[in-house]
Parts: structure tokens; C-alpha cells; sequence
């Protein structure tokens, strides 16, 4: 009995295997990004003393102030390695705003930075396309020369799992011929 359990799990592990490389390198790779995508886990260490204590979880509620420049050891902004990382934040309770930078890391690529207004006021004047951490629960601790960042991306986490079977609610994923785009995601929203 236990042998055949053995077999059918070892098969269906296998069917498993053939699904996903019929769906190409592309499948995988999207879902390793996806995964990044969902939290910012790290250490920041600064040549000098820097502050940053600020919270803004849930998302309507930012207090706390934060102006770091650093080099960031773990997973932030979609990558995963050692990066430059600023950071400059500024919460009151009911307005803040957030600008965030993950620098280049060890291989090169490229920086990327967000800005986005928080706080019940500051998202009801944000436009849609100021949000890139919507919603989101941010967390930078940084005293004197080390610190850590732990931030959730819960669009992130939704985007992974409805990706798992094909869908891309963050239409982020790579294709055959790469990033979808501008034309193509404006034809989508239509």
C-alpha cells in the first residue's frame, strides 16, 4: 500500500516537473520574481550615524521619521543581495510621505526608487500610479550605523499566488518576447 502511495506522489511530482518546463524558463522566473516582490527582509549598515524610526502599517497610519543612506544585505525591491538603499520618510499620523531607493547591487543592475504619499490625506491625493507600495505595512529601524527593514507587500503576496496558475494582477511578468509593454498593459486595462 505504502509503495503505491510512493509511486503516485512520485508521479504526480513528475507531471508537476513537465508542467512547469512546458511553461518555459519564463514560468519560474516569473515566479522567483513575484516572490521577491512580496517582502522587504534585511540589515542596513552606514558609514556614519543615521536615523530612521518609522512605521506605517497598516497603510493609513505613518509616524515616525527616517533619512538613511546605506548599503541594504537581504531582500529589497524585487532583488536579493547587497544594494545601495536611501531611504526618507516622514510620518504624522494622518499625512507622510515615503521615498524609497534600491540602488544598484553587486551585478550592476540598475536602480530603481519610489515615491508615494501616505496617511488617510496623503493617499486621498495620491494618483494611482504614486502607490507602487499599495497597500503595504513598512517598517525601517535604523540607529547609529546598523539597521533593519521588514516591509510587507500584500499586493505582492496576491500577485505570486494568483500567478502560480497564470495570472498577473501586477502585470509585471516577463513573456516570450519580455516585459509586457506600455501599448500592451493599456490594451489589457481596456
Amino acid at each position: 500500500m505504502k509503495r503505491s502511495l510512493d509511486r503516485r506522489a512520485l508521479l504526480l511530482l513528475a507531471l508537476a516537473v513537465v508542467a512547469a518546463a512546458l511553461q518555459g524558463c519564463s514560468y519560474l522566473g516569473n515566479r522567483g520574481r513575484d516572490a521577491a516582490e512580496m517582502f522587504d527582509l534585511g540589515f542596513t549598515f552606514s558609514r556614519k550615524p543615521q536615523l530612521g524610526l518609522y512605521m506605517n502599517c497598516p497603510m493609513v497610519v505613518p509616524i515616525g521619521y527616517g533619512k538613511v543612506d546605506a548599503q541594504f544585505v537581504g531582500v529589497g525591491g524585487g532583488k536579493v543581495g547587497v544594494m545601495e538603499h536611501r531611504e526618507k520618510s516622514l510620518g504624522l499620523l494622518f499625512y507622510g510621505r515615503e521615498e524609497v531607493s534600491w540602488g544598484e547591487d553587486e551585478d550592476g543592475s540598475e536602480a530603481s526608487s519610489h515615491y508615494q504619499p501616505v496617511g488617510v490625506l496623503g493617499l486621498a491625493e495620491a494618483r494611482e500610479d504614486e502607490q507602487p507600495y499599495k497597500p503595504a505595512c513598512i517598517h525601517y529601524l535604523h540607529l547609529g550605523w546598523i539597521g533593519v527593514t521588514f516591509n510587507i507587500r500584500w499586493q505582492e503576496i496576491f500577485d505570486f499566488l494568483v500567478g502560480v496558475v497564470g495570472f498577473d494582477p501586477s502585470r509585471d511578468d516577463v513573456g516570450a518576447a519580455g516585459r509586457l509593454s506600455a501599448e500592451d498593459q493599456t490594451a489589457l486595462e481596456l
